[in-house]
C-alpha cells in the first residue's frame, strides 16, 4: 500500500490556489499604454510586443496551473477508487478544488463586468 500525505496535499492545493489567484489577468497584462511620436515610436513598438508576449506568458501560466490542479484531482479520484478507507479525505481534496476553481471563474467573471 503506498502512503498518501493528505496534509502535504492539502498545503500544496492551497499553494496552488494562492498561486493562481496571484496571477494578472492575461488582457491586463497584454496592455502598454502612452503616446507615441517619431522620437519613441520605435519604442512603443517594442513595449508593446513585450506587453503582448507577457500576456501569452501569463495565460500559459495560469493554464498550467489549471491543467496541475486536473491532474491533481484525476489522480486523487484514482486513488479514492483504489482505497475506500481514504475515501473522505479524497472527497475534502476534491471539494477544496471545485472551490478554487469556481472562486476563479467568480473572479474571471467580475473581471469581465468592468
Amino acid at each position: 500500500m503506498i502512503g498518501i500525505d493528505f496534509d502535504q496535499i492539502m498545503a500544496e492545493l492551497k499553494r496552488l490556489a494562492r498561486e493562481a489567484a496571484a496571477f494578472p489577468d492575461a488582457n491586463e497584462v497584454a496592455v502598454s499604454e502612452g503616446g507615441t511620436s517619431n522620437a519613441t515610436g520605435d519604442l512603443r513598438d517594442a513595449v508593446a510586443l513585450a506587453a503582448e508576449r507577457l500576456g501569452v506568458a501569463t495565460q500559459k501560466a495560469v493554464d498550467s496551473l489549471n491543467d496541475t490542479q486536473e491532474t491533481i484531482r484525476q489522480a486523487v479520484m484514482m486513488i479514492a477508487e483504489q482505497d475506500a478507507a481514504i475515501a473522505d479525505e479524497s472527497k475534502l481534496i476534491l471539494s477544496l478544488l471545485d472551490s478554487a476553481v469556481a472562486q476563479s471563474g467568480a473572479d474571471e467573471a467580475e473581471e469581465l463586468d468592468y
